[in-house]
């Protein structure tokens, strides 16, 4: 408790919650379900095959074959850290797996390296999937949509220099199909136990924006999502509702990181881009204080005037603190030349400093 320490299965069909998993014994493989001090020892315990097997996270129990307790899933990495958990919600064609694939790449090969840290995938599975999608996008080729009804778990694990518990970090890609019945969503158990959301938005959906674009680029060609954002977010708050018994009035104590995708989008620059937000910073110095608010200021403004306002003010009710971000997940619109995301990684950085102190947001 002190440390933090807990874990999650990261089995699409489980996805449970605990504290401490089943541990294996090296010596014989038995499996031990509750390998803590008590009678049977206090910092080791013996097994019936006489292998003497830590028994607390201090002296090595997270280095051994851990499986969980629910459904008996293999688990990678070091058990015995904190986890983070952020699933990423958006509708169909939004650009979450590209978003995701992106914001790892840039955090493990330029943010890590930046500030001292030690990252890298805990599956095995996960970084060849992962390294197979870079390929593609580094050969300007698109990825896939996440298969219907699929969830699936990037897990990370991160190690700060000055920390001794290190930090695994879970960042969920959920099919956007799964949002069409309120049903479907209540099989992602990682929403309860999750630190903050990220609400991917796809530009294109806002009616009014769609038709004031749509002499100047081929619709087709961005994907346009075909779900209303605003229904994806009333079905995922009935569930963290019921999840977590709260009332109509009541606040989710999570934090909400609203992402606008596509920010390549011809105009949307002069709208919600560094041009804009620079622009609103030099003319609201007294009341914006950096860039990073500037940014927040114009994206809920863009919102809001496009007819989003109704989302808006539903997700600042019912979310802890809710922060706007750009990015285009790709850089630009052109099948066959390298993508590249910008803007990608801020919102992962920032529900991680919210949700952890010791790590610092740049």
């Amino acid at each position: 408790m002190v440390n933090k320490i807990k874990n999650a299965c990261p089995s699409p069909d489980c996805q449970a919650s605990f504290l401490i998993p089943v541990y294996e014994c090296p010596g014989c493989g038995a499996k031990h379900t509750k390998l803590v001090p008590g009678k049977y020892g206090i910092l080791k315990r013996t097994c019936e095959c006489g292998t003497k097997i830590p028994t607390t996270f201090l002296n090595g129990r997270g280095q051994l074959k851990a499986y969980c307790p629910e459904c008996g899933t293999a688990l990678s990495g070091d058990t015995a850290s904190r986890q983070y958990a952020f699933p990423v919600i958006g509708g169909p064609s939004v650009g979450k797996t590209c978003f995701i694939n992106m914001a790892i790449e840039q955090m493990m090969t330029d943010v890590a390296p930046t500030r001292g840290w030690e990252m890298n995938f805990i599956s095995d599975t996960e970084e060849r999937n992962h390294a197979l999608a870079m390929r593609s996008l580094n050969q300007g080729v698109r990825l896939m949509k996440t298969e219907l009804n699929s969830l699936t778990a990037y897990q990370l694990m991160l190690k700060l220099p000055s920390e001794k518990v290190g930090r695994r970090i879970y960042v969920y890609d959920i099919s956007g199909e799964m949002f069409s019945s309120s049903s479907d969503v209540q099989h992602n158990l990682a929403y309860s136990y999750a630190n903050g959301f990220i609400f991917v938005i796809d530009p294109l959906t806002l009616a009014q924006f769609a038709m004031e674009v749509e002499d100047k680029l081929d619709l087709n060609s961005y994907g346009a999502s075909s779900k209303d954002f605003d229904d994806i977010l009333n079905i995922m708050l009935i569930n963290l509702e019921k999840m977590f018994g709260l009332k109509d009035k009541d606040t989710l104590k999570r934090n909400l990181a609203v992402v606008i995708n596509k920010a390549d989008i011809p105009t949307l620059e002069e709208k919600i881009g560094d041009t804009a937000a620079q622009q609103y910073l030099t003319e609201n110095t007294d009341t914006c204080k950096s860039y990073a608010d500037a940014r927040n200021a114009v994206c809920r403004k863009f919102l809001d005037e496009y007819g989003a306002g109704n989302f808006v003010r539903t997700a600042e009710a019912k979310f802890k603190t809710v922060r706007y971000f750009t990015c285009s997940a790709l850089g630009h619109n052109h099948e066959g030349q390298p993508y590249r995301g910008k803007n990608v990684v801020e919102p992962v950085m920032w529900l991680l400093e919210q949700a952890d102190s010791s790590i610092k947001a740049e």
